[in-house]
C-alpha cells in the first residue's frame, strides 16, 4: 500500500481539497483507497462518504481527527493507497520522509499570506533535509495551489520556486501546478485541467 500524506503548516492551502480528490481519483481508476481523516472537522471524510466511491464497501473511511499518523495499517494488503489529510499546524512524523511507502505532497498558495507560504517553506525544508541526512531521498512534491484567479500562474510557480532554491529544496517543487477553480464545495475531479495536473504530480511521486 502507497501511503500518501497531504500536508503543509497553514491553514486555507487547500490540504482537504487536494486529499478528497486524490482520493477520489484514485478510486474512480479503480484503486483500493483508504482515506484516512487525521483533521479536525474531518470533511474528507465526511464528503468522501456520500461518494459512490466510498459507500460501496470497496474503499475505506477511517477518522482519527488530531491523532498521530498511525505506526501500522493492520489489513493495508486490501488496498492500493492511502490518502491522509492532517490538520493546520500537524506534525508530520520522520516516517514519512524516511521510510519507503510514503509520499509527502505539501500544498502552497503564492497568492495568500506571504509570511504564512515562508512558514510551511521553512517547516517542509526541515523535514525534508532530516530525510536527506539519513541518506534517504523522500517521495516528496511541493505543489503550487492556486486558489485564486491570476493571469500569471507560471510566474507564481517561478516565485515559489526561488523561495525553494534559496531553502534549498527547489528539487522537491513539483513541475505541475493546481488551477484556480470554481467548482463547489471539494469534488473538483470533474475539471479536467485540475485533475490532470493532480494525476501527474502523483505520477512525479509514484516510483
Amino acid at each position: 500500500m502507497q501511503k500518501i500524506v497531504v500536508n503543509a503548516t497553514k491553514g486555507g492551502v487547500g490540504k482537504t481539497t487536494i486529499a478528497t480528490n486524490i482520493a477520489l481519483l484514485l478510486a474512480k481508476q479503480n484503486k483500493r483507497v483508504w482515506a484516512l481523516d487525521l483533521a479536525g472537522r474531518s470533511r474528507m471524510a465526511k464528503f468522501l462518504e456520500s461518494t459512490s466511491y466510498f459507500n460501496n464497501g470497496e474503499n475505506k473511511i477511517e477518522i482519527k481527527e488530531t491523532e498521530p499518523l498511525p505506526d501500522s495499517f493492520p489489513g493495508a494488503n486490501n488496498y492500493d493507497f492511502l490518502v491522509a489529510d492532517t490538520d493546520d499546524y500537524y506534525e508530520v512524523p520522520a516516517t514519512v520522509v524516511t521510510k519507503r511507502g510514503w509520499r509527502l505532497i505539501v500544498p502552497v498558495v503564492p497568492q495568500y499570506d506571504p509570511i504564512g507560504l515562508e512558514d510551511i517553506i521553512n517547516e517542509t525544508a526541515s523535514l525534508l533535509n532530516f530525510g536527506l541526512i539519513v541518506d534517504f531521498v523522500p517521495k516528496a512534491r511541493i505543489v503550487v495551489n492556486n486558489r485564486f484567479p491570476a493571469n500569471d500562474y507560471e510566474q507564481l510557480h517561478r516565485n515559489v520556486q526561488n523561495l525553494l532554491k534559496d531553502a534549498s529544496i527547489e528539487e522537491f517543487l513539483s513541475s505541475n501546478w493546481l488551477p484556480f477553480v470554481s467548482i463547489s464545495p471539494l469534488d473538483f475531479t470533474s475539471d479536467e485541467v485540475f485533475s490532470s495536473s493532480l494525476l501527474s504530480v502523483l505520477t512525479e511521486i509514484a516510483t
